[in-house]
């Protein structure tokens, strides 16, 4: 099954865990800067509205994958990433929007490494590199 979860400094479910990948792309095609609350960014709410949902759901080692520039301005998503895996048995994977040079990238890292995952970076152009 597959949701999503969209956060700034606040996590939000915009569509529950589901087997129709098909409505799920209609909510993921409607989402953008204006339908999610203005703020900073938390990682770690969302990995623990994540947690939530997966909990009450009783899915086994779920899996987790964060899409973000990576920057952290609020809360401390490698103990929500470490509580994720240490409770849940649970795996994340992060993609970061941006460059591998970029400094904000390095907490996505953090938090991949945290769970044991590797981390994939997309640029500005659209290629993939390894971090």
């Amino acid at each position: 099954r597959i949701g999503l979860i969209a956060f700034t400094n606040e996590a939000a479910l915009r569509a529950p865990l589901t087997h129709d990948f098909a409505a799920l792309e209609l909510v993921l095609e409607s989402i953008g800067p204006a339908t999610v609350p203005p703020g900073g960014t938390s990682i770690e709410s969302a990995i623990t509205r994540a947690q939530g949902i997966f909990k009450k759901s009783g899915i086994e080692k779920p899996i987790l994958v964060i899409l973000s520039d990576g920057e952290q301005q609020e809360g401390n998503a490698l103990e929500a990433a470490s509580k994720f895996r240490s409770e849940l048995g649970g795996v994340i994977h992060t993609v970061g929007i941006g460059s591998p040079q970029d400094r904000k990238s390095r907490w996505m890292t953090a938090v991949s490494r945290s769970c044991g995952i590797s981390l994939g970076i997309r640029s500005q152009r659209g290629s993939t590199s390894s971090a």
